[in-house]
């Protein structure tokens, strides 16, 4: 072999030529397939489950369908929310569920019932229980425009998940409730993320955004028939006056061009005298402008506060229905709507409590203030953390913005905090034995202000009919006009009101009641809550006896389950585990 064909072997690992870094086979394969991806005009595109959700053929076959077929159409509003179930997400639908089968949504003012395919009772807490291991939940509204048509929601929902089941090829598991306590009766109903074998269930985008609601129109215009002239035209004429977004307002918007000017329909003479009428309004609005040459010209936002117009319309209705119900003497100076949280604290009576947006599960409190107005208030998705009954004394303050911390969960931080500062009404706190949200107002150096008006007015003869109740009782004495109380007075009412609970429920648990002292260990089953003048305590039974300690939101999650801990000042502080080094709250 010549000298020219030797050749010395080299052991050890490959490198990239060209001095660059090192770059490994599967790396260049993806950068490569990105950058193909970029060329294609397919790159940040997001998954959304259309090419392996159910129901997707399906539903661009119903969408495509005529539009003058559509135009006679029943009109239908189905909104669909898909919920996270795994962490916390079961609490948050328990509380849901609860929430659904509320007081006065019935139109004899009765709870929600809940309700499924086969049952005309559905059990919510075998429903719970199965949606345990879930994935994820889907949250639906249905609200048929003419749904005030039907005597009961039931059987056509029922029919609608039945036409469901056959659009996905798959049996569905779910519960219901009807909702007829406002303008417009709707159907909630949660369907569980499992089809008919155990796996997740994916729906496609296009169902959900389209033939969900192609459907139930269906199954309205089934039942009640086609809409007629006579029916349309006078539905757009109640728009042509409404503070809303109608549809009169989204065919102007399409018909606008960049600077939002426009002429009314000229081919048309009844959508001609449509538009007329409504630009007319939206100028009495300060929402448009009239033009030389009959053109218009639409504000920029005229959509936005069109929105928000409604939303408050909506309000001021949802207040008067309670003014009405309640019986309250409140002017129209005497109500307040609040978009933001309160710049001072709001005390009062809890008069309602309900979703300001059943799709987003955004809260809202009514309150009679101790300030004699009516305070609508928006208390966002934790309102749904713990449920208050209708006639407690609550506290609404803004909270200091703060980050959510390892200890704390992110639902707990919210903008304004609700405080409970008796569960008990008014009316019953007077004369009573024990520990009253009265009696902390009495003491207090500076207590809450109260306005000798509405609610104030009765807050005001209530502290006078407790404070001689005091001195009756030797409670408490009267120096120049000042209330001095009994040393301990706090701490000896308290104990008279746990006492006298203490008693009630030992002959209805036909167990003796044991109070719980600092440094004690407290052990049983959380059996309920139980809602006193002085405070919320839970009831925690052994097969021996039963003490009251006092309540936490977070023991809602623990009912029926058995708890161990020790007794402190401030409340217990509970462990959940067996062991000595297991977690705890407190």
């Amino acid at each position: 072999m010549a000298d020219s064909d030797d050749f010395e072997p080299f052991v050890g690992r490959m490198r990239g030529g060209g001095g660059g870094r090192a770059r490994s086979y599967l790396s260049r394969i993806v950068r490569a397939t990105r950058r193909a991806g970029e060329r294609a005009g397919t790159r940040g595109r997001r998954f959304d489950g259309s090419r392996i959700g159910r129901g997707a053929g399906l539903a661009r076959l119903l969408g495509s369908r005529s539009r003058l077929a559509a135009f006679r159409q029943r009109r239908a509003i189905v909104k669909t929310r898909l919920v996270r179930l795994r962490g916390t997400g079961i609490g948050g639908a328990r509380s849901h569920l609860r929430y659904l089968q509320r007081d006065g949504v019935q139109r004899d003012g009765s709870p929600g019932e809940l309700y499924s395919a086969e049952e005309e009772r559905g059990d919510g807490g075998a429903f719970l229980e199965r949606c345990a291991d879930d994935r994820h939940q889907f949250r639906i509204i249905v609200s048929p425009e003419d749904g005030d048509q039907y005597d009961d929601l039931r059987s056509l929902t029922r029919r609608f998940m039945e036409q469901m089941e056959k659009d996905l090829g798959t049996r569905l598991d779910w519960v219901a409730v009807d909702h007829v306590d406002t303008g417009q009766p709707h159907t909630h109903i949660i369907l569980r993320g499992r089809d008919d074998r155990e796996q997740n269930l994916v729906i496609a985008r296009e169902y959900i955004s389209r033939g969900m609601r192609e459907r139930i129109t269906d199954l309205v215009t089934t039942d009640l028939g086609p809409r007629l002239d006579r029916d349309i035209r006078d539905r757009l004429r109640l728009e042509v006056s409404a503070e809303r977004l109608t549809s009169i307002d989204r065919g102007l918007l399409r018909r606008a061009d960049a600077g939002r000017f426009l002429s009314p329909n000229q081919r048309d003479p009844f959508r001609h005298a449509l538009e007329t009428g409504r630009l007319r309004k939206l100028e009495l609005l300060g929402l448009a402008q009239p033009l030389p040459s009959g053109t218009w010209q639409l504000e920029g936002d005229v959509e936005d506060r069109l929105r928000r117009l409604g939303e408050r319309g909506d309000i001021i209705r949802t207040m008067q229905r309670a003014i009405t119900a309640e019986k309250l003497q409140r002017g129209p100076t005497d109500r307040v709507v609040h978009s933001d949280p309160p710049a001072t604290p709001i005390v009062g009576r809890l008069v309602e409590r309900g979703l300001a947006d059943e799709f987003s599960d955004r809260h809202y409190v009514l309150v009679d203030a101790t300030d004699g107005r009516l305070h609508h208030v928006p208390v966002g998705r934790s309102g749904a953390s713990e449920l208050i009954p209708s006639g407690a004394i609550v506290r609404i303050s803004a909270t200091p913005a703060q980050a959510p911390q390892p200890s704390r969960p992110a639902r707990f931080v919210d903008a304004v905090r609700l405080e409970t500062l008796s569960p008990v009404p008014l009316e019953r706190l007077p004369r009573w034995p024990g520990l009253t949200w009265l009696d902390r107002q009495l003491l207090a150096d500076t207590g809450d202000p109260v306005r000798d008006s509405g609610f104030g007015r009765d807050v005001r003869s209530a502290l006078a009919i407790r404070r001689q109740w005091l001195l009756d009782q030797g409670l408490a004495s009267s120096s120049d006009g000042q209330l001095r109380a009994a040393p301990g007075l706090i701490e000896t009412l308290r104990e008279r009101d746990l006492t006298g609970a203490g008693t009630r429920l030992g002959q209805e648990l036909n167990l003796p009641f044991v109070p719980a002292r600092p440094g004690e260990r407290i052990s049983g089953i959380i059996e309920r809550r139980v809602d006193l003048p002085s405070g919320s305590y839970a009831l925690v039974a052994n097969s021996q006896e039963f003490t009251l300690v006092p309540w936490r939101p977070l023991l809602e999650r623990k009912l029926g389950s058995q708890l161990s801990g020790i007794m402190r000042e401030s409340g217990v502080s509970w462990h959940l585990g067996r062991g000595r080094g297991g977690p705890s709250i407190g």
